[in-house]
């Protein structure tokens, strides 16, 4: 048997040149290089993101209790403490598997206008409220009973 037979003809031979792999490699580069940073420090962005969704959620429950106490559903929590006492108090009442190792609650001072509330979070913090509706009004209240004041509350990450 000859060398001559050993040989693979050219029309089967397969593979790809070294100029073929070369530039595959230098485009997936191209693409990894402008792809890539997209990708990268997006954790900030996410736990943003996962703070306003949980203070949305919190004013959805605040929206349900104002709904229930004001149709005298035995549902109402009557949440009659002020400042950081009654954002506490909201989290414990309607959002209780809200993790308190991960998330601080502060209080803005009720006599703060809304459009002002923003001027006061820390960068990645969230603004919910807590309508105190006085089912039972403090014996030294000045409110009535039934009458709700919006307490505003900041969420943010530890």
């Amino acid at each position: 048997m000859s060398v001559r037979n050993l040989r693979v003809p050219v029309l089967y031979a397969g593979g790809f040149t070294l100029v073929e792999v070369v530039a595959v490699i230098v485009l997936l580069g191209l693409l990894a290089a402008v792809a890539l940073p997209r990708f990268i420090d997006l954790q900030p962005e996410a736990e943003e993101a996962s703070t306003r969704a949980q203070a949305a959620a919190l004013i959805s429950q605040d929206t349900i209790n104002v709904a229930a106490c004001r149709s005298g559903s035995s549902d109402c929590v009557d949440i009659t403490t002020t400042g950081t006492q009654a954002c506490d108090e909201a989290i414990d009442e309607f959002f209780p598997h809200l993790d308190r190792s991960v998330f601080t609650v502060s209080n803005i001072d009720s006599n703060t206008p809304a459009e002002q509330w923003a001027s006061q979070l820390d960068d990645g913090a969230a603004v919910f409220w807590v309508t105190r509706f006085l089912l039972t009004p403090p014996s030294d209240a000045w409110l009535g009973q039934g009458w709700d004041v919006r307490q505003p509350c900041v969420l943010s990450r530890n």
